[in-house]
């Protein structure tokens, strides 16, 4: 039964790990578009999103610069913090 479970949380964080990860090459756009100027409605026009979304991800790269894109999309996606990285 506890194997089970392990299995199946692992197979979750599995899932979580490669969204975040396709997640993170979006944020890397944003990225250098934040530092080529664009605002974020010029950046949701281009990337066809939502600015709301554009704007959430502009505030947490000005929260922390230089975290990782991987780190960002963590965040923007509402994930726990993983120790992977460390």
């Amino acid at each position: 039964m506890i194997r089970e479970e392990g299995r199946e949380e692992g197979i979750k964080e599995g899932k979580r790990d490669g969204y975040a990860s396709g997640k993170a090459e979006l944020i890397r756009i944003i990225r250098k578009k934040k530092e080529k100027g664009m605002s974020s409605a010029e950046t949701a026009e281009f990337l066809e999103m939502e600015e709301e979304e554009i704007r959430e991800i502009f505030s947490l790269l000005e929260e922390d610069p230089d975290a990782a894109d991987l780190e960002i999309a963590r965040k923007a996606l509402g994930f726990p913090e993983s120790d992977k990285e460390a």
